[in-house]
């Protein structure tokens, strides 16, 4: 995708009515404090959350079938007692509805991340504690490879990769030197 795309993308998404649904509606946006969002995760003892959705991989319109099979399999990726069914709408009707999910108890955005990659979605709502929604993209190399590595994984019988993946957590308990050797080691391992 090129750079213009991508930047048309990110503005579209910037405006665009993050609708969170259930006994208590409200709407984010990005870069807007939300004091409803605030109130949630007081409520469910939430620090952050994520707004995602399975709906138009890699931003190009699918069926309805097939929207609504990504969507079942992206809520049967997720805890169903920490999600709230949600709807990404564009303000100006350009861009048809899609069903969305706001996760809750999240503590970092890594696997919103994930599941971007794993749904080719470009980009999701990260929810902090400040209740300030904000967006995060993900680039077309990214989701390659990832869809890649996990391709290859799944032919070794391999696990996906965890949500917080090890290799961010070797160096700091190996030291350098042997997060170095570990890696050279696993990169020739078949």
């Amino acid at each position: 995708m090129t750079d213009t795309k991508m930047q048309e993308l990110k503005a579209s998404y910037a405006i665009a009515e993050y609708h969170v649904l259930g006994p208590h509606p409200f709407v984010m946006r990005v870069g807007k404090y939300c004091p409803e969002l605030s109130e949630l995760h007081d409520r469910t003892g939430s620090k952050c959350s994520m707004f995602i959705t399975a709906y138009n991989p890699l931003s190009v319109p699918q069926t309805t079938e097939v929207n609504e099979a990504a969507h079942t399999e992206l809520l049967r990726d997720l805890a169903m007692d920490s999600i709230v069914e949600g709807v990404g709408k564009a303000p100006d009707g350009n861009w048809p509805e899609e069903k969305s999910v706001l996760v809750l108890k999240m503590e970092y955005p890594d696997s919103g991340y994930d599941l971007c990659r794993k749904y080719r979605q470009h980009a999701f709502l990260w929810c902090p504690e400040s209740a300030v929604p904000m967006l995060l993209m993900v680039d077309d190399h990214e989701m390659e490879n990832y869809l890649t590595l996990n391709t290859v994984r799944r032919s070794k019988g391999m696990s996906r990769r965890p949500t917080v993946p090890f290799f961010a957590l070797v160096p700091v308990a190996l030291g350098v030197t042997a997060f170095v050797a570990t890696a050279a080691r696993l990169a020739g391992a078949k």
